[in-house]
Formats: structure tokens, C-alpha cells, sequence
């Protein structure tokens, strides 16, 4: 007790600590917040005190988040708001445009400098076999100036430069293209660039959305009051009770020594990270947005249930829609688009094209490149569309993988980036060029899938797995091409048929999970689930014609198959895994599929392509996760490590239902997770409505039922953000 008032306690409340950085699941921060609030509801009608209050609150915040980097946000506010002014008084020409540009390099210099610099040099020397080496002038400066003892031999990158750089870029582009006026002060805008509830993980906040908030009184209804909370409140289950949770007792512990573990919990591991990535990131924002509407400010939603999305294209307008909208905005378009090509994107593809045969040292490569590219420029040359198609795939390539590089300064990040880029283009070509190219595409998917069946398939797991995926992509692609080529709703019989190889599918997967294969009953048991899987789905996809008159989402309804999924969800929780136990729950897994699949049915605007939207969310979600290889790994041994045991890791898959027991608190914790992303738009607005709507003591008594259930599930040490790296 006397610690809590000791002399050295009061200093550390004040000072940085590089081992404690300030988060928003720490007591600290809630404490910081409360101060905060108190002193605003003096300050919050007098607008121009209110922004420097809030600017002095943002600096000491990243004060505790990042230390003496502090000048460096200081520097960015002062340095690009002059620039900016100078800019704004030039009329429309050279001059301005090169004013604009060298508020961007400013921004481009210091966020190179920390992000990149070890990264440039690493990659040179290897390329090179030189002997460079990485000095940090600014610890050198910090050091001589101040007398303390930074490292200089490594670059630390402060906490969310790429955020406040990309920020500060959008403020100077928004002001010369004049969809907005400069702020009217140094302090306004250093308010915008530091506002704390996103400063450090985003989103990333456009001037032109931000900016015309900071002149306006402050507003805040009771609905805007019992948002804020069930932002914060998601936000909070989101980060501590899901993402920290699989991330501490399974993700981690599977790729730092992914040797050790079989392929299926490699498996696992990469569905758990592709939850806790989205629940750790946009649980962060859910907060911010929560905190800043709270004190008046609207910030845009950054997640729109992105494993929601049924192509690679949709993925990325739901995820991190704050980057994404910057990247087509400040990149995208300016570099060409899907208009034409330009200097700046030819530049990339010839600066990236060297870097690849520079790094693989072959000169074979470099021949093929060479004349390959001489090949296409003849190609553009005589055929104007084809040229199109190529520039708008180069500007999607080039997008995303300076994405990928924004992410994170390593080749991890930028082949990450890569993939996600081809899956893009794959899709784009797919949707838009003639039938000839997808039978193409068809046609080499059912190569791959006879080259791996008769290569020994069925001893060879790698094998197994190519085939499975060549074929799941015919099937899916062939189908979708029919529905493209009818142009109507595909014939009911051809439907059913789509249905019932899902639902075989994922009933095979349910006996072998819950052990059932091993079994003298096995194929009874394969056979059985299937046949009780089909007729609840055929009865939800008949409602009307069995149920005239009642509808299929009405509350009792839903209240006793979600109250039936959550029991028996619960029991295997607390370990009640038996036979019994087990036919219960996959009993109301499928009931509650089907009760599920009735209603997301009602939302699509054409009910009849309802088995290739689930193909599309199915893929989409599969192929996002596999590349989540690269974003997670550290290095290429971890991902070929990953890989190996992905493809060749399976081994007895008798074991597989005593894994699920080892694992059966993660597990279920990815389930929910995932039921709770996947359910339909209104089911979550109806209970984000009761709770907006509901009493003050009612949100009291949850706020402190969620509050003390979290820390009492949370890990010993807080875990950061992933996206404090960023």
C-alpha cells in the first residue's frame, strides 16, 4: 500500500516506461481517461480551449506510448502545417505542386528513415554481399543533447508513425486539391494529426472528414451515449476475452516452434490468427471510436465484417477501410487506376521487377523478364484492350504490394502483400475477361487435380490437399460461370445437388472432429448427419411452403436455438465431452445453420446464387487465411516450417478428436468468435439497439458484469496491439 504513495509511484504516473507502454486495457489508461473527461466537461463549450486541451492530452498520451519520440510527432505537426500554408498561398502551378511535393517527402523521409532504413540496408547487403550497417542518428542526437544512453546501432520505430505520416499526407493532398481550407491554427492542427483515441492503430482519419469536426460545438445524444459504450464494451470482449486469449494459449506457441504441432492444429492456428488479427485491430478501433464519440467527434467505421466477403476485391473494402480507401485514393488513382498507366507506375513495376532478379542472382530470370516484357509491350502495342487489362493489373499489383510494405519492413510483408495482390487480379480477370479465359483457368485446375490424383493421391498428403483445392476451385469456378452464362437463378436441381456436397463435406469433417471416424459406426454416423443436414436445410429453404403464415426470424425462435447452441457450447467447455454430449452439439450446430442460412437467405437480392455466395465466403476466407502465413511468420524458416506441416503434418487423423479435447476452451472461443462475425446485419443491429435504447442502470450493470469478467480471463501481462508494430 505504501508503494501506491511513494514518491517513486507519483514520478512513474507522469514518465515513460519502454517495458509498460500505455494501452487501452490498462487501468492506467481508464484512469487517464476519466481525468480527461472531467477537466473537458469544463473546457467542451469554448472550442478553441477545447482543442488545445485535447492537443495537450494527445501529446502526454503518446508521450507514455512512445517516449521521446514525441519530437518527431512535434516535428511532423509544425513542419507540414507551415507547408502547407506556403502551398495554400501559391496559385494553381509548378510552384504549388512542387511546395505539395515536398510536404509529402518530408512525411515519406521520416517514416523511411525509421520504418525502412534496417530493412534497405539488410536487403542490400544481402543482395550485394556489402558489409553496411545501420547507425541511428536520432539516439546519436538524443544522446549528445541530453545525456541518455539510447542504442545507436538499431532504428526503434515509434509507435504508429505510419498512421500519423499517411494522416499528415492526407491533409496536405486534401488542401491542394481545395476540398478543404487550412486549419486556422499550429494547435488545430496538431490536434488533428495526435488525436489520442487514434493516434497510435488508426483508422487513419482523413482531413477532409476530421478537420471540419473540430470547428463544430461539442454534440453527444443519448444515442450517441449508449453507442460509445457498446463501442468501447466490444471492443474490450474483442481484444482481452477473444484475441488475447487464442493468441497466448494456442496462435503463438504454434509458429514460434511450429515443428512440434500436427497438421491440423497448424490448421487451426491459421484460423485462430486470421480471428485474432481482426478482433485484436478492430477491437482497437471499436474503442477509439467509442472514446472519441464520447467526446464529440465521429470517427468512420474501419472493419465491416470482412470474413464476410465472397472475393478477394470485397475482402479489402471491408478491411482496414480507412488504409484501403487511402491507398486508392493517394496511390491507386494517381498512379493510373483503372483508367491508364503513367510514369510513376511503370517506374515501380521496373524498380520491383530488379529487385526480384537482383535477389534470386539468376541471369536466366533476368533473360526471361526481359524478353517477356518485350513481348507484352508488342502485345499492348497492336491490341489497345488487352494493353488496359495489363496496366490496371500492374496499378492493383503495385497497391497492394506497397500495402504489404506498409505493414511491416520485411519480405514477409511484401510477399504478403503479393499474394493478396495476385488474388485480386485473379479475381478481376476473372470477373471481367471472356468465357475463352475461364475455361482456361478451368482447364488447368482439372490438370492440377489429374497430375495430383494420379501421382499417388492418396499416399501422399500434400497431394491430397492440391487435389482437394484444384477441385473445390473448378467446382466453385464452373458453377459460377453457369450462373454467369444463364443469366437467370440456376436450375433448383442443380441447387440441390451444390447443397448436399457442402453439407457431406462438412459433416465428414464433423465425424472425424468429434471422433466418430474411429468408430466401427463411422460411415452410419458420415451418412446419418448428412441426411439430418439436408433435411433441416431443405425445411428452412421451404419455410413458407411447411410454415405458411409464421415467419422464420421471429424471437422465440431464435432465442431457443441460440440458448441450445450456447449450452451445449458451455458443456463441452467445461469438459463434458462424451457421445451424447457430442451428438447434442452437432445437433444444434446444424440446426442453428439452418436457422441461420433461413434468414441470411431473406438479405441476398438473388436467393438462388445463395450456394455460390457461401463458395465465395468459403474461398475467400480460406485463401485470406493461408496468407496470413506470411504476416505472421518472422522469417521464411518459419514458413516453410508452417507450410511443411500444413501439407505434410496430418499423420493419424485418429488423434484429431483428442487434440480437439486438448484444445477445447481455444477452440471454442475461435467457434463463437466466428458465429458471432457471421451473423446476419440485422440480428446484430436488433441487439446493438436494445442495449443504445436500454436504461442507464442497465448499461451500468453491464459495463461492470463485462469489466470483471475480462479481467478475470486476461493474461497476467497485458498483450499490445498487433498493429502498434505498424
Amino acid at each position: 500500500m505504501d508503494s501506491l504513495f511513494s514518491m517513486d509511484y507519483f514520478v512513474s504516473l507522469f514518465t515513460f516506461n519502454p517495458e509498460k507502454p500505455l494501452l487501452f486495457t490498462q487501468f492506467y489508461f481508464w484512469g487517464f481517461f476519466a481525468i480527461v473527461m472531467a477537466l473537458y466537461a469544463v473546457v467542451y463549450k469554448r472550442i478553441a480551449l477545447r482543442n488545445i486541451y485535447l492537443l495537450l492530452c494527445s501529446l502526454f498520451f503518446y508521450y507514455k506510448t512512445s517516449g521521446v519520440f514525441l519530437v518527431l510527432l512535434i516535428f511532423t505537426i509544425v513542419s507540414i502545417y507551415y507547408i502547407t500554408n506556403w502551398m495554400h498561398r501559391q496559385p494553381d502551378g509548378t510552384r504549388r505542386k512542387l511546395i505539395l511535393a515536398l510536404g509529402v517527402v518530408v512525411n515519406l523521409m521520416i517514416l523511411f528513415y525509421f520504418k525502412y532504413t534496417a530493412f534497405i540496408v539488410e536487403s542490400v547487403n544481402g543482395i550485394f554481399g556489402t558489409d553496411f550497417h545501420v547507425v541511428n542518428y536520432f539516439s546519436t542526437a538524443t544522446n549528445a543533447m541530453f545525456g541518455t544512453n539510447f542504442v545507436t546501432d538499431k532504428i526503434v520505430l515509434p509507435v504508429g508513425i505510419s498512421f500519423f505520416t499517411f494522416q499528415a499526407i492526407s491533409y496536405c493532398v486534401d488542401v491542394y486539391n481545395r476540398k478543404i481550407e487550412p486549419v486556422k491554427s499550429v494547435l488545430d492542427f496538431g490536434f488533428y494529426v495526435s488525436f489520442f483515441p487514434q493516434l497510435v492503430a488508426g483508422p487513419i482519419v482523413r482531413a477532409s472528414e476530421f478537420v471540419p469536426q473540430i470547428y463544430k460545438p461539442y454534440s453527444l445524444s443519448k444515442q450517441d451515449f449508449g453507442m460509445a459504450i457498446f463501442m468501447i464494451l466490444k471492443g474490450l470482449i474483442k481484444k482481452i476475452f477473444i484475441s488475447d486469449y487464442i493468441s497466448i494459449n494456442f496462435v503463438d506457441r504454434v509458429f514460434d516452434s511450429p515443428m512440434k504441432y500436427s497438421g491440423f492444429e497448424t490448421v487451426m492456428s491459421l484460423y485462430g490468427y486470421s480471428l485474432q488479427v481482426y478482433t485484436d485491430f478492430s477491437g482497437y478501433t471499436d474503442i477509439a471510436i467509442g472514446l472519441a464519440l464520447l467526446m464529440g467527434f465521429r470517427l468512420s467505421i474501419n472493419f465491416n465484417s470482412p470474413y464476410k466477403a465472397k472475393s478477394t476485391a470485397e475482402f479489402w473494402h471491408r478491411w482496414h477501410i480507412s488504409l484501403s480507401t487511402w491507398l486508392k485514393d493517394y496511390l491507386y488513382i494517381p498512379i493510373g487506376g483503372n483508367r491508364n498507366g503513367s510514369f510513376g507506375g511503370y517506374a515501380c513495376w521496373v524498380v520491383i521487377l530488379l529487385v526480384f532478379v537482383m535477389l534470386s542472382g539468376s541471369m536466366i530470370l533476368a533473360g526471361i523478364l526481359f524478353w517477356a516484357m518485350v513481348i507484352l509491350v508488342i502485345i499492348c502495342y497492336f491490341f489497345p484492350n488487352f494493353k488496359h487489362t495489363m496496366v490496371t493489373m500492374m496499378n492493383n499489383q503495385i497497391t497492394m504490394l506497397l500495402g504489404g510494405l506498409w505493414h511491416g519492413s520485411s519480405w514477409m510483408f511484401v510477399t504478403w502483400g503479393g499474394y493478396n495482390g495476385f488474388g485480386l487480379v485473379v479475381y478481376k480477370l476473372w470477373k471481367k475477361e471472356t468465357q475463352v479465359f475461364r475455361w482456361i483457368l478451368l482447364v488447368l485446375c482439372n490438370v492440377a487435380a489429374y497430375i495430383t490424383y494420379t501421382q499417388n493421391v492418396w499416399h501422399n498428403p500434400h497431394g491430397v490437399v492440391l487435389w482437394i483445392m484444384a477441385d473445390a476451385v473448378w467446382f466453385y469456378c464452373y458453377f459460377v460461370w453457369v450462373i454467369k452464362l444463364a443469366q437467370e437463378r440456376p436450375h433448383r436441381v442443380l441447387k440441390y445437388i451444390l447443397g448436399v456436397i457442402l453439407i457431406t463435406f462438412f459433416s465428414l469433417c464433423a465425424v472425424i472432429l468429434t471422433g466418430l471416424w474411429n468408430e466401427d459406426v463411422r460411415y452410419m454416423s458420415w451418412i446419418l448427419l448428412t441426411f439430418v443436414a439436408c433435411a433441416v436445410f431443405y425445411v428452412f429453404d421451404n419455410w413458407d411452403m411447411y410454415f405458411p403464415g409464421v415467419e422464420v426470424n421471429n424471437r422465440v425462435a431464435s432465442c431457443l436455438l441460440w440458448g441450445n447452441f450456447v449450452a451445449a457450447v458451455w458443456m463441452c467447455f467445461l469438459g463434458h465431452t462424451g457421445g451424447w454430449n457430442i451428438l447434442w452439439l452437432l445437433a444444434s450446430v446444424v440446426a442453428l445453420a439452418g436457422y441461420v442460412f433461413a434468414i441470411t437467405k431473406q438479405q441476398i437480392k438473388e436467393p438462388g446464387k445463395f450456394i455460390p455466395y457461401i463458395w465465395g465466403i468459403f474461398l475467400t476466407f480460406n485463401f485470406i487465411t493461408f496468407t496470413r502465413i506470411w504476416f505472421r511468420a518472422q522469417d521464411t524458416d518459419t514458413v516453410e516450417m508452417m507450410l511443411e506441416r500444413l501439407f505434410n503434418g496430418w499423420g493419424d487423423i485418429s488423434l484429431i478428436p483428442t487434440m480437439v479435447a486438448s484444445y477445447r476452451k481455444v477452440f471454442l472461443v475461435i467457434l463463437m468468435g466466428m458465429v458471432v462475425h457471421w451473423l446476419s446485419v440485422p440480428f446484430k443491429e436488433k441487439y446493438t439497439k436494445w442495449f443504445v435504447d436500454s436504461a442507464l442502470w442497465v448499461k451500468i450493470l453491464i459495463c461492470v458484469f463485462t469489466v470483471f469478467m475480462l479481467y478475470q480471463v486476461k493474461a497476467s501481462d497485458l498483450q499490445p496491439f498487433i498493429y502498434f508494430q505498424f
